[in-house]
């Protein structure tokens, strides 16, 4: 190996580690963007996305209980049920302290209005 080959080896290795270095901050900054730049934001996120997840378990559990014979795993599926909708309200209340999630109380007025709606309607037929 020459001293020019060596030199040319070194050139090389030189721009892969440049391009490694941009490979590495590209990657940091999806990373910072992904995960690590506005805590408060990726946990309002979470907070979001386990809060979906509850809502779907839950209607899940409540169809498995519809649709489940055995007593003994009617109780489970119960107990299951009731720990979801715990975990829901847990979550719904993280999100309120926070400040992520703000309920409105309903205005009276839209609440009559509904009521006199639906007051004289036949119940739903299934």
């Amino acid at each position: 190996m020459t001293e020019a080959d060596g030199t040319e080896e070194e050139k090389k290795k030189e721009e892969t580690g440049e391009q490694q270095d941009e490979g590495q901050k590209d990657e940091k900054t999806a990373g910072e963007t992904a995960g690590g730049g506005d805590s408060e934001f990726n946990d309002r996120e979470l907070a979001r996305l386990l809060l979906v997840m509850e809502e779907s378990l839950s209607g899940l559990l409540n169809q498995a209980v519809m649709e489940s014979f055995s007593g003994p795993l009617q109780s489970m599926l119960d107990g299951f049920t009731k720990e979801s909708v715990n975990n829901r309200r847990e979550i719904r209340d993280l999100m309120v302290r926070h400040g992520w999630f703000k309920p409105e109380p309903a205005k009276k007025s839209e609440f009559e209005k509904l009521l006199q709606e639906y007051k004289n309607s036949a119940p739903p037929v299934l």
